[in-house]
């Protein structure tokens, strides 16, 4: 008899990074996989409910949702001298945002008074949690915590051998999918899916058995920062790329007739746009297209927008000579609808990469993914007398420690430099010896072989199951 393996999911990205780019496929061969997912967070659910073995959909009322979140408000407070981008983060979080989008000077004054005083609820909230008294009787009542009764039933009824949960940063479904693992004494899997999750976000105990993350970088983080064995840490990678690295090699026709810089949009931090900086850095790049139309070669810059990210403020393009929005996401943009039921067709982006010349790009993953295509990238991480930008960004994120171990590379820290920077970084586009290294240097941030993404889950899980 197969055994069987119950796999959660709560987030449209993880419908897509794994179901529909069938990252299951092998242990599906294997094992029996059974599915269950959270109704609250999956919206293309009509991707999901015919697939074969799925349970269902569980729900969180409201309350559940608010326990939850101040849980891991807690942790993100109790654990903010673990690394500089947990405290850096709290901050963020909270910082009153005083402003919304679209709202005029009189609603900003009308509700100034209620924002100030429900920040000063949160943050006396915190240090009053934080005293040794009142902590401790939060622990006991945190040991009883009462798991959603569809997932219990879920894992009850199945008396699965394994569960696998893919996660970025927290979710209440993730989180009691894993203490009802532990209860049942059921071997449990975090799929780690994002580059920063160990050294960006506080871990919720109890945690899984085991940790399949990116690469070595990820693994350190988890060691040092969170105090996991390093037995209990597998590096494998991540699925999200695994198409990148199947068709890197391939001729693909570009979605474009002339020469483009790609740049990628910054995303910013919960509602806390990085817009200016890409804005200022997008002025400049122009003016300097423009004035060396010789050396560029009629190159243009396309700009594409990070298509998931909270704050809604934009760019006027109509401004620029030489800049234009990716169409694929130029409606997206100008609706300001940004959100993760919005998934790109993961077959536009291999072409739209690889044929850049170049790609500069603030501090996110689009680094990665660019490197994944041996392209020469330009790392904005210029500093503003602003709370955040992509300099302050950039200094207070572990992941991005020894980036320019990387050594196609460079990272911008001064926006003076950006001309200086970006002539030199389009004059090395074919430099061979960086183009020969990356492989074997990006592997310490993600891992990659040999074998596919499902060939290596299916080896790794055969060694915990």
């Amino acid at each position: 008899m197969k055994k069987k393996i119950l796999i959660n999911l709560v987030s449209d990205l993880f419908l897509r990074n794994y179901i529909l780019n069938n990252s299951f496929e092998k242990i599906e061969n294997e094992y029996e996989c059974f599915y269950m997912a959270s109704n609250d967070s999956i919206f293309l659910k009509d991707k999901l409910i015919n697939k074969k073995n799925f349970l269902g959909f569980y729900s969180h009322n409201s309350k559940a949702q608010k326990k939850f979140r101040n849980l891991y408000l807690r942790n993100y407070f109790e654990q903010r001298n673990k690394t500089r981008a947990i405290l850096n983060n709290l901050r963020l979080i909270l910082k009153p945002k005083l402003k919304y989008e679209s709202e005029n000077i009189f609603g900003s004054i009308l509700n100034f008074i209620p924002r100030m005083l429900s920040n000063f609820k949160r943050r006396s909230y915190l240090y009053l949690t934080n005293l040794f008294i009142i902590k401790y009787f939060l622990k006991r009542i945190e040991t009883e915590y009462t798991i959603n009764g569809q997932i219990n039933s879920f894992i009850e009824n199945l008396k699965p051998d394994l569960i696998i949960s893919p996660i970025q940063g927290n979710h209440i479904g993730h989180y009691e999918t894993i203490i009802a693992a532990k209860q049942k004494n059921i071997t449990s899997i975090t799929l780690i899916d994002n580059w920063d999750n160990l050294s960006s976000k506080p871990m919720l105990k109890p945690t899984s058995d085991y940790f399949f993350v990116w690469g070595e970088q990820s693994l350190e983080h988890a060691n040092i920062f969170h105090k996991i064995d390093k037995s209990k840490i597998k590096i494998i990678g991540t699925p999200r790329f695994n198409h990148y690295f199947e068709t890197r090699e391939q001729n693909l026709k570009s979605h474009f007739d002339f020469k483009y810089i790609l740049y990628l949009e910054s995303w910013g931090v919960g509602n806390f746009s990085l817009r200016k900086g890409d804005e200022d850095a997008l002025q400049r790049i122009d003016k300097i297209i423009e004035n060396n139309k010789e050396f560029f070669k009629k190159v243009k810059i396309v700009f594409r927008p990070y298509p998931w990210r909270k704050s809604k403020d934009t760019i006027d393009f109509s401004k620029f000579k030489n800049i234009i929005i990716d169409p694929q996401l130029i409606d997206n943009y100008k609706k300001r609808k940004f959100d993760t039921s919005i998934q790109p067709d993961l077959n536009y982006y291999p072409s739209l990469i690889k044929n850049a010349e170049m790609i500069i790009a603030g501090p996110t993953s689009m680094v990665i993914e660019s490197v994944i295509f041996r392209k020469q990238t330009l790392l904005l991480a210029q500093s503003y007398n602003q709370f955040l930008s992509h300099g302050s960004f950039f200094k207070n994120s572990e992941h991005f420690d020894n980036i320019e171990r990387i050594g196609l590379i460079s990272t911008c820290l001064n926006i003076d430099d950006l001309e200086k920077k970006l002539f030199n970084c389009y004059e090395n586009i074919n430099n061979k010896d960086l183009i020969e290294r990356c492989d074997k240097e990006r592997n310490y941030f993600l891992y990659n072989d040999n074998y596919s993404y499902k060939e290596r889950l299916i080896h790794k899980i055969s060694e915990v199951i």
